[in-house]
């Protein structure tokens, strides 16, 4: 009796605990706020086709290295920038640098008021993928017109086609709550461990 209700009880707090950190996430970083506005940064205008494990396109991929001007102000602080790409192909080979993105928030002077840089590579080959990236929050001082200049390289050997890439800004999106996080976890870590003794004690009986 007593090990079915560790491992009944293990279960659920390793569940609770699983989707509090997911849910909590997903949340702060994509559902908080509200939209700003969405705007495209590079987008493929042709055809694409596949067969046998080789790709065929036609076409043409445009690019926008600017966008706005975006009127910001402190009110609708804290801002999140994140970015959607949209794919076809393989991924890329190994030891690639990959897709190498930069952003940077300038105000109407041409400062630099918040920057961001990084990147993404596939590990597996796949046929049709959207991969978000959250570029983080940001605040700004100013009421005012602001541009974002967005650079997107990509590095990597075997290139998918970026068919869309998107940069979404949210205002007034939730701050991340360490505290939920740590509980979330713990839960996830001690219910973990109920189901592991429960289940020893069952094979040892």
């Amino acid at each position: 009796m007593l090990k079915t209700q560790m491992r009944a009880t293990g279960v659920a707090l390793f569940l609770i605990g699983i989707i509090t950190l997911v849910g909590y996430m997903m949340y702060v970083v994509f559902l908080s706020g509200e939209k700003l506005g969405t705007y495209t940064i590079q987008e493929f205008d042709g055809s694409i086709v596949s067969f046998g494990g080789f790709r065929m396109t036609s076409g043409s991929t445009q690019s926008t290295h600017t966008v706005g001007p975006l009127v910001l102000s402190p009110d609708m602080n804290p801002l999140r920038l994140n970015l959607k790409i949209n794919q076809r192909g393989g991924g890329a080979s190994i030891g690639s640098s990959g897709l190498h993105y930069e952003f940077e928030l300038l105000d109407r002077l041409g400062n630099s008021v918040w920057k961001r840089s990084g990147g993404y590579s596939d590990s597996e080959d796949s046929g049709s993928k959207t991969v978000n990236i959250s570029l983080g929050v940001l605040d700004v001082e100013q009421a005012g017109e602001y541009v974002l200049l967005c650079d997107l390289k990509d590095k990597r050997t075997f290139k998918p086609v970026i068919t869309k890439a998107e940069v979404a800004v949210r205002k007034n999106v939730a701050r991340a709550n360490k505290q939920v996080y740590i509980l979330g976890g713990a839960a996830a870590i001690v219910g973990f461990v109920m189901m592991m003794i429960g289940a020893e004690k069952k094979i040892a009986s």
